[in-house]
């Protein structure tokens, strides 16, 4: 049989390579069959920590089954290995906004749009949800989002003094 880097066996399950093992438990969480795809994703991730591939559908397996703060925990994962990966950011975006986290779903459609400014799905929620569609600037601590127009706010002109004028 073959082995893997570092003189194992792969061990993806029952013989299978890591390489299979993602994409048939990838097509299993896509098909429906997120028990038996969870399984195989796992066992893949165990041996790839850091695969992209197995961090999204690892993602989107949780998304599917409702657990969605482990479903963004995989997708900022994935994202950390590579910010402008599209399928984590909608993944992210979508278990955002299936956990009811507007505001977390609307940065993460933002930077869809910033890679793919045509997004339909990204402008869509945007819209629907009244979010400005222009990029956050990272900052280090809590973003502060513009008022709902999306227009900036001037400070108010000071006001004239409380006594008439004497001319």
């Amino acid at each position: 049989g073959r082995t893997a880097p570092g003189g194992k066996s792969e061990g993806g399950g029952r013989g299978m390579s890591i390489d299979k093992s993602i994409e048939v438990g990838c097509s299993k969480v896509e098909q429906g069959d997120t028990g038996a795809g969870l399984k195989l994703l796992l066992r893949a991730f165990d041996r790839r920590p850091n695969d992209l591939d197995v961090l999204v559908c690892l993602g989107m397996a949780h998304r599917k089954k409702g657990t969605t703060g482990t479903a963004l925990r995989y997708y900022d994962r994935a994202l950390a290995r590579s910010p402008r990966f599209l399928p984590a950011l909608l993944g992210a975006a979508r278990a955002a906004a299936k956990g009811k986290s507007t505001d977390r779903a609307a940065g993460y459609y933002r930077r869809v749009l910033a890679i793919s400014p045509s997004h339909a799905e990204a402008k869509s929620f945007l819209a629907k949800t009244k979010a400005d569609p222009a990029p956050a600037k990272p900052s280090g601590g809590s973003s502060t989002t513009p008022p709902s127009d999306g227009k900036p706010r001037k400070p108010a002109p000071p006001t004239a003094p409380a006594s008439p004028d004497p001319k």
